[in-house]
């Protein structure tokens, strides 16, 4: 077990459990598995927060069926959107990782989603942070999404 494992406690959802900041607050939105925000960031405009949004889907739809989904979606929802990779990813289930920018407002949001395909589930893990906080918390969003594990319900 890392240092950063011990730091970060696990969070049981439906179908998976993973690490997050314990530091970080947890939101009540309804139609999504879970919600954290991060730390208040002073200079930010309209009090945007760091966030985590992990929302989950009974589906046997395939991880390209899934990316394209997500893309369009993106692209269609978002102002300016400028879709940056789509890439791959190891996690022992099909997996994707696409990364994005977007206009809020005045804001530019950096968004990382993972997304994971098991045979039952849909799985996306959505990381939020303005563009200028990008390097600060790249690592952290990484390490969140490589944290999944599917419990017995979620394979």
């Amino acid at each position: 077990m890392t240092d950063q494992t011990m730091q970060h406690p696990l969070i049981q959802l439906q179908g998976l459990s993973l690490r997050a900041p314990g530091d970080w607050e947890r939101l009540d939105v309804p139609g999504t598995e879970l919600v954290i925000a991060g730390p208040e960031i002073s200079d930010a405009p309209q009090d945007f927060r760091p966030n985590l949004v992990v929302l989950t889907e009974p589906s046997s739809a395939s991880i390209q069926q899934l990316s394209t989904r997500t893309m369009a979606s993106a692209i269609a929802d978002a102002t300016s959107t400028y879709i940056a990779s789509c890439n791959l990813w190891e996690a022992g289930y099909p997996a994707r990782r696409i990364e994005f920018t977007h206009r809020v407002g005045p804001m530019l949001v950096d968004v990382v989603k993972h997304l994971f395909a098991t045979p039952e589930l849909a799985v996306e893990l959505t990381f939020s942070c303005l563009v200028s906080e990008r390097s600060a918390y790249a690592e952290l969003a990484n390490y969140i999404a490589s944290s999944v594990e599917f419990t017995e319900e979620g394979r």
